[in-house]
């Protein structure tokens, strides 16, 4: 894999490439979820150069990674814009995108508003439906009080235990991007399922805590062209607790052929 950066919506954005011998064959898109990067898809970018059958692109979505943090409070809709203007610009055709968790959620906006960017959207363990757990109402509720409760001396130090025993690692985690986070995990896209007609590829793991797996199959009943494949005693990262199966469903479902509109 080549790694080069681009200019993005103004901001430097840091991507990973390799690609066919054959221009005219597909090319597929990867997008890593929250608090991840790139290198995260390397066992199935590995996999994939190796078959020499697609142009294979994973990009540091701002924020993350060798990328630049966005200047201003992103949403899911701004990533989605960075990525449509890393398609056109670059070039690329016959896309599918590949997306996890946080860049799934990036991929439902992208093929929903920005349909004639891709041909077919893969969702591996996928945010976008807004469910009132407990721990979202938690990071919500810390974004409120947590400046002035924190600004007791003796509790500083306190801090990232205490997010980490309340479950909020993942607002803590990333401090530079606590307001896009607060974004992100606000919005529900369940609108924006209803209105994607190309062809989609669920992956989820059975034992999915993050993004459990009822959410993927409320996902596979909203949207019009989709089909849910489930693995087994896997987890949030699926395609790494079962790389071999990810990449033959993977490639077999970008080869399908009379389903792209």
């Amino acid at each position: 894999m080549i790694q080069r950066q681009i200019v993005i919506k103004n901001l430097a954005v840091n991507y990973y490439f390799a690609r066919a011998t054959d221009d005219t064959v597909p090319t597929v898109v990867f997008l890593h979820g929250w608090r991840n990067n790139a290198k995260i898809w390397t066992p199935i970018l590995t996999s994939l150069e190796r078959q020499n059958r697609y142009h294979l692109y994973a990009l540091d979505l701002p924020g993350f990674g060798g990328s630049q943090v966005p200047p201003e409070s992103w949403k899911t809709e701004d990533y989605a814009k960075a990525v449509r203007e890393f398609i056109i610009t670059l070039g690329l055709n016959k896309v599918c995108v590949v997306g996890h968790s946080f860049g799934g959620k990036v991929g439902i906006k992208l093929a929903a508003n920005y349909p004639e960017s891709l041909e077919k959207l893969v969702l591996v363990g996928s945010s976008g439906i807004r469910v009132e757990s407990w721990k979202n109402r938690l990071v919500i509720w810390l974004a409120k009080i947590a400046k002035p409760f924190f600004a007791i001396r003796f509790l500083q130090n306190l801090r990232p235990r205490i997010y980490h025993i309340l479950g909020a690692d993942d607002y803590l985690a990333t401090p530079e991007l606590k307001s896009v986070f607060l974004n992100v995990v606000r919005e529900d896209l369940q609108s924006e399922l209803d209105r994607i007609t190309m062809p989609v590829l669920l992956v989820w793991g059975d034992l999915d805590r993050e993004t459990p797996l009822v959410l993927g199959k409320m996902m596979a009943e909203r949207l019009r062209s989709a089909r849910l494949l489930v693995f087994p005693k896997s987890g949030h990262f699926s395609f790494l607790d079962r790389p071999q199966e990810f990449v033959e469903s993977l490639t077999s479902f970008i080869n399908e052929s009379g389903q792209s509109n």
